[in-house]
């Protein structure tokens, strides 16, 4: 930026004269003599006299008797007489000073015997009333300019003081007195004004007056700058610089993360720089042209922690060597070290004793009395990082739902304890069959589930928390917390996810529309019957989908019994009835498929086959159709009880599958069949046919169907024990031998 300095100080020479002795002259009476006063200095000095005594200028005596000559540089005496000795005082000044240079004249009388001389009387000090000089009587300067000074010079014998003031005010307070001259810096508009400089002495005293103006400086909106992005290193301090520019100077602000600081500076210091203070910092100018304003992200760099050092996968621990485990970690800043102990069974983390070294990097546990995980963590703001002894379990069974918990059921009564572990997230436990007649009022919600606590076998241990990864060339899984367990053997039962996000417009759309619901969800299941209760006539399309589905004969079912409730309600007449399946059949099994045509045509439903739903407008509650172009537990126990013991696997599942279509509240048709899509019944009688239920457990709801709950029932049942249950070669073998047939019928 320029630096506005105007006249700090004038370059030059002061004045001075070559000869610096004083000089006497002898002047007789009546004669003629020329004093000559030639001095030098830049600016030129300017020459005046001072006559000796009373004597001035424009005495007649002076005017008769000397004249000056030659801009004063000459003062010449003519027909000399006495009253004209003395001592004649050339005085020379420029801007820089005043210097002199005196003659003494004598006066004498020559007569024919010898001259007489007049001697002058004794010097007396000499006095002059001071004068000014001054280089400007007006001066023009811009507002904003950093700095004006002003020189003032005097002469005067003896040397003048000089003052500065302003001129029918107080002097400004951006204004002050150097030496001789006036400084004013930060030239403001209000500057402008007369300026007096006062030269005094014991003589009098003498001022000049100059004129500055302060034109006014175009006011500009400030200009913000900082760098696009900031970084900094973890516990060091940082300075933020924000460059400002604009005219008045502006006044700074300075945010972060939109909140206002109290730094009003163009620098901001972060001092121990944490995670805490990144972020986006803006700078903030604003002046009367306006404001401006620029972001920065500041970014503080760290190391996350890496293990150096990591527990042993397994300690054995005696009475005499109680188990140690060190854990060491890099990182910065320095990873903070903590340990965990979290047995397999029983007690919590919070019930054992533990000795830590000073750095907290050994673990020692001494009197354990049980087997559980060790874990190491470390820690430090920019991440963590675990290791963990790691747990071994002879079977592994992920997913606890009714396959999983049947397998780690039977398993865990035939292994120690500590050899079966479980992997579930989930609290609670469903029977989720049973849903279908939740949302058609015929059971509880509450009834269909157990916690989950409940339906884990004691003896296997709980792994509460999700499988992330499956290594089988290692044989482990890794869990969500990063632990990575071992197995020898592993089964699969994590069951079916619900993938509503499939279809456009879903699941968000359940929260929108009253009308709109499903049967496979616990929290959807629960909008069903009362869309079916406030249902007052239109169309009502039920639905099945193109992908793999837990029950694929739930749409239906909900479909007959929403039929039925419509039909008593008497609005039967005013319900258009679509279901729509991605099927090209009604069911698989022609046998059963026969029987629900007949159902579907009895009841006045429209089928539409190879129809899957794709969007979903709930705003005007429209169902978009995509046309199509033309589905184990005992057999894995006993593979796995060969596998085990050396064999090989020989028991084969034929698909086996059971599912009572309810086709209203009163009837149901118990569907049941293999891999090919034939009959597997186990009952001794027509199953294909409409059959009559009784309620049970009345105390719990008003009513339900006897296969859901004996179905649920031996569910349960087969969890809890190791009996295969329902639907098992061994029972339809027993019931075979009461069935009657007639050809290839069935004799009713």
């Amino acid at each position: 930026m320029r630096n506005n300095v105007r006249h700090v100080r004038d370059t030059g020479i002061h004045p001075y004269f070559p000869v610096s002795e004083n000089s006497e002259v002898f002047v007789a009476d009546g004669d003629h003599i020329g004093l000559k006063c030639v001095p030098e200095g830049n600016p030129k000095p300017q020459v005046t006299w001072h006559l000796p005594g009373n004597l001035t200028r424009n005495s007649s005596l002076v005017k008769s008797h000397v004249s000056f000559h030659f801009e004063n540089v000459e003062l010449e005496i003519q027909n000399m007489v006495r009253e004209l000795h003395g001592s004649y005082v050339c005085l020379a000044h420029n801007s820089l000073g005043t210097t002199s240079y005196t003659y003494i004249v004598k006066y004498g009388r020559i007569t024919s015997k010898a001259p007489v001389l007049i001697t002058t009387p004794p010097i007396i000090p000499m006095r002059i009333k001071p004068d000014v000089f001054l280089k400007y009587t007006e001066h023009n300067v811009t507002e904003g300019d950093s700095i004006l000074a002003i020189p003032c010079a005097a002469d005067g014998i003896p040397n003048p003081k000089i003052t500065w003031s302003a001129i029918g005010s107080n002097m400004p307070s951006n204004a002050i007195q150097y030496q001789q001259f006036l400084i004013i810096r930060n030239i403001r508009l209000d500057d402008s004004r007369y300026y007096l400089c006062t030269a005094t002495n014991s003589e009098g005293h003498a001022s000049k007056p100059v004129h500055i103006i302060v034109h006014p400086k175009p006011h500009v909106k400030p200009t913000v700058t900082l760098p696009p992005s900031l970084q900094g290193t973890y516990g060091t301090t940082i300075t933020l610089t924000c460059n400002v520019t604009g005219y008045p100077t502006p006044t700074i602000k300075w945010y972060f993360n939109g909140k206002a600081l109290s730094t009003k500076t163009n620098k901001y210091e972060i001092q121990n720089a944490t995670l805490a203070e990144m972020g986006a910092y803006t700078c903030e100018a604003t002046n009367d042209a306006g404001t401006s304003r620029t972001d920065a992200v500041f970014i503080v760099h760290g190391t996350a922690p890496s293990l150096t050092t990591t527990p042993p996968q397994s300690v054995m621990a005696t009475p005499n060597n109680p188990p140690s485990f060190t854990c060491r970690a890099s990182g910065d800043p320095t990873p903070t070290i903590t340990w965990e102990f979290k047995p397999f069974v029983g007690t919590t983390s919070s019930t054992y004793h533990a000795e830590l070294s000073p750095d907290h990097t050994t673990l020692t546990l001494p009197n354990i009395t049980k087997s559980g995980l060790v874990t190491c963590t470390a820690s430090n703001p920019f991440g963590r990082v675990q290791a963990s002894s790691s747990r071994h379990y002879k079977i592994l069974v992920v997913g606890a739902g009714s396959g999983g918990c049947s397998i780690a059921h039977k398993f865990s009564s035939k292994l120690k304890a500590g050899h079966v572990g479980i992997i579930e997230p989930n609290n609670d436990h469903f029977y989720q069959p049973m849903w279908t007649l939740v949302g058609a009022g015929m059971a509880n919600l509450a009834n269909s589930g157990k916690k989950m606590s409940k339906v884990i076998p004691k003896k296997a241990d709980w792994l509460q928390t999700k499988a992330m990864a499956f290594d089988p060339d290692k044989c482990t899984v890794t869990l969500e917390t990063g632990e990575q367990v071992h197995y020898d053997y592993l089964v699969m039962a994590t069951g079916l996810q619900l993938n509503y996000n499939k279809i456009k417009g879903l699941p968000e759309g359940f929260d929108k529309d009253p009308s709109l619901c499903s049967v496979y969800d616990y929290n959807f299941v629960q909008k069903t019957l009362p869309a079916i209760q406030n249902f007052k006539g239109g169309n009502a399309i039920f639905t099945l989908p193109n992908t793999p589905i837990k029950c694929s004969g739930a749409p239906q079912q909900i479909m007959y019994l929403a039929d039925e409730m419509w039909t008593e309600k008497g609005i039967r007449d005013k319900a258009n009835i679509y279901y729509n399946s991605s099927l090209p059949v009604i069911f698989y099994v022609q046998k059963y498929a026969d029987t629900l045509l007949q159902v579907l045509d009895r009841r006045s439903i429209t089928v539409n086959r190879h129809r899957n739903l794709s969007k979903v407008k709930t705003d005007t509650r429209e169902a978009i159709f995509q046309k199509l172009d033309t589905t184990q537990g005992g057999y894995l126990e006993k593979n796995l009880n060969a596998v085990m013991n050396g064999k090989q696997p020989f028991a084969k599942y034929d698909g086996y599958s059971s599912c009572p279509v309810i086709t209203s509240r009163g009837k149901c048709i118990l569907v049941e069949f293999n891999y090919d899509c034939l009959p597997l019944e186990t009952f001794p009688f027509n199953q294909a046919k409409e059959k009559i239920y009784v309620p049970l457990e009345e105390k719990h709801y008003s009513s339900n169907l006897l296969a859901y709950d004996v179905k649920r029932t031996l569910e349960w049942t087969k969890i809890f024990t190791k009996s295969d249950a329902f639907g098992d070669g061994w029972s339809r073998e027993i019931l075979y031998t009461f069935k009657r047939y007639k050809g290839d019928k069935l004799v009713k």
